[in-house]
């Protein structure tokens, strides 16, 4: 059976979804909440970069 694009994406958030609780239920609370507070200062730095700026380069300039 061939999927539809839609089809498709739903399958994909899906299975992102089993990853993302995997990884939360394994690194726990704690680690859960660090991580978003990584992942929100990665963010806010790449928001006021300069374009074409990579999270590589942020990672190297620190």
């Amino acid at each position: 059976m061939q999927m539809n694009g839609e089809q498709v994406a739903a399958a994909v958030l899906a299975d992102q979804g089993r990853k993302t609780k995997a990884l939360t239920d394994s690194i726990g609370a704690a680690g859960s909440n660090q991580l978003t507070t990584a992942i929100e200062m990665i963010a806010k730095h790449l928001r006021v970069a300069p374009a074409g700026t990579t999270i590589g380069d942020l990672i190297k300039n620190t």
